[in-house]
């Protein structure tokens, strides 16, 4: 099945553009929600701070660091508390990280202190004037002023959101007071855009349990708030992830939710005419909320974790980049079972388009091998991957999710399944993610292997 899928996607036009998923071995930070994520162009890395587990509700206090190809930890004296849902904005004029608020650990304290990071050390500002205290506010630089804008917030369900446009010069807070300002509002999304040298604004929520969502865009310029009317755009949605795209020179926004809820995992690019269009991608993450920053130097967004159901139970823990495909390769990742002897999962070469390469499973002794299938390792329907199988053994567990099954032959204790892939560089960012299982209930009972993935490429 995974065949004929990547035979019938190559038929289609696609762009240039299209989402990678990045393998498993990226995942270090864990599974979060409503973090901070940034990047510093003066170290040329992507930051990301805090957040939280909705499955555990833990909050987070933890600073880590991007590269473009692993996160790395930050061992830290100081840092802000552990926080969900802070307005943060990169300040290119200072070279820092500008964060305020958020809701605490205890999800009852909503917090209004403002620190900055310069990529080595976090600093408590002190300024004179600061805002009143809020979660889920937009925050974006305004770099042709100099200036961090941050717009409305403010608690989940308690308190309504405040109609409020305040500005940070580096030192202090100024409440700008504007004529007219769009209506108040949680989980919006705002980027800067230079080519209209505007901050930009869009969607959010009135709380995260009304069904009033919002699909305006706005534009502000230091001193006036405009509407810019669309004739299309993205349906009402809040808590996606939206930053400018700086190759490609246009804003780009992914996923979200509404209040019903709806989640979403829809690509779209506000265009310089003012109007939004959607991005058709070969693949794409889950359906979640997101956070999202652009890499300039490796010219592409990057995505990481999100939330996928209202109660929690699936969090996001995964890394994703959108843009150019990245070049082929073959990843290893899970453990297979019993620990003593589990299946062995190996590919013989990497998946370059237009050739085949040998998905090999072997150590099954006796047993009928099958094989899943799938396009994801972070859930599987409700339930967080990996998740464990205890009918099949002790330490058994599942790491993909199961779109497709393959039963092959076993020839002296081993299969191999050939995947065949299309020449069509179209097909370069696909992943496959695949797991095996034998059985053999008289003899030997049930074993499983590790997980591979295979992400196409040149």
């Amino acid at each position: 099945m995974a065949i004929s899928f990547m035979t019938s996607v190559s038929a289609q036009v696609l762009p240039t553009s299209d989402w990678t998923r990045l393998g498993p071995g990226t995942d270090g930070p864990g599974p979060r929600i409503n973090q901070v994520l940034l990047y510093d162009s003066a170290r040329s890395q992507v930051m990301m701070f805090g957040g939280k587990d909705l499955s555990t509700n833990q909050h987070y206090a933890d600073t880590w660091i991007w590269n473009g190809s692993q996160w790395s930890l930050r061992s830290l004296a100081t840092a802000p508390p552990a926080r969900a849902n802070a307005a943060a904005a990169y300040d290119s004029s200072r070279g820092v990280v500008v964060l305020f608020g958020g809701d605490d650990a205890t999800m009852a304290t909503l917090l209004r202190d403002t620190w900055t990071w310069d990529g080595t050390v976090w600093s408590a500002q002190a300024p004179a004037t600061r805002p009143p205290a809020r979660s889920r506010a937009a925050m974006a630089f305004d770099a042709n002023r100099g200036r961090v804008v941050m717009f409305s917030g403010g608690d989940l369900d308690g308190p309504p959101a405040v109609r409020e446009t305040w500005e940070w010069d580096g030192t202090n807070w100024q409440n700008v007071s504007p004529t007219s300002q769009p209506p108040a509002r949680l989980h919006s999304m705002m980027a800067y855009d230079p080519t209209r040298r505007q901050v930009v604004l869009f969607g959010g929520t009135t709380s995260q349990s009304s069904a009033t969502s919002f699909n305006d865009t706005w534009t502000w310029d230091g001193t006036t708030w405009r509407a810019i009317s669309t004739s299309a755009r993205p349906t009402p949605r809040f808590a996606s992830g939206m930053t400018f795209d700086a190759t490609r020179q246009r804003i780009v926004l992914f996923g979200g939710r509404d209040g019903a809820p709806t989640f979403e995992n829809d690509t779209w690019e506000l265009l310089g005419d003012d109007n939004w269009q959607m991005i058709r991608t070969l693949q794409r993450p889950p359906v979640r909320t997101a956070r999202v920053t652009h890499d300039p130097v490796r010219q592409e967004v990057v995505l990481f974790g999100g939330q996928s159901n209202a109660n929690g139970t699936t969090t996001y823990g995964d890394t994703w980049a959108f843009g150019i495909p990245r070049p082929a390769e073959w990843f290893v990742f899970g453990a297979g079972c019993p620990i003593a002897a589990p299946l062995n999962l190996s590919v013989d070469a990497r998946p370059i388009v237009g050739s085949t390469v040998n998905v090999r499973l072997s150590a099954l002794g006796l047993r009928q091998p099958l094989l899943f299938i799938g396009t994801t390792d972070q859930a599987f329907g409700q339930y967080r991957l990996p998740y464990p199988l205890p009918f099949f053994g002790p330490n058994c567990q599942l790491n993909v999710d199961v779109l497709a099954t393959l039963s092959l032959g076993n020839v002296g204790g081993a299969a191999t399944w050939p995947v065949m892939i299309p020449n069509n560089p179209r097909l370069r960012g696909l992943t496959i993610f695949v797991q095996g299982l034998g059985a053999d209930l008289a003899i030997n009972g049930y074993a499983m292997s590790n997980a591979v993935g295979l992400r196409v490429g040149s």
